[in-house]
């Protein structure tokens, strides 16, 4: 993982981009739409398709990342279960708590 983990890294939230919405560092691709993709069924080489902006070890190190504070904020749950709790999390909610929690 790149940035020994550092999210900033790898999703940045800046008001002059898409309004602050949490996207893939140097695009304007959203981060929740990976995501979406995910949860939808598709593949991540279908995400990677459709957003060639985003390279495959930024997806993966995003997915990374996102796993470790989920970790972090669930630490009595398994990942299998972390991973369902991020499926849930849409809007950048995510970002938000892990944000709140000090992460």
């Amino acid at each position: 993982m790149n940035d020994n983990g550092n999210m900033a890294g790898v999703i940045v939230r800046d008001p002059d981009i898409m309004c602050g919405v949490p996207v893939f560092r140097r695009t304007r691709v959203t981060a929740e739409t990976l995501f979406d993709y995910l949860e939808g069924g598709d593949t991540l080489d279908e995400f990677l398709d459709g957003f060639p902006a985003v390279s495959r070890t930024l997806a993966l190190d995003a997915h990374e990342c996102i796993d470790q504070r989920l970790r972090l904020l669930f630490p009595d749950h398994d990942r299998q279960t972390a991973g369902f709790a991020r499926l849930g999390l849409k809007n950048g909610r995510l970002l938000d708590a892990s944000e709140a929690a000090g992460f």
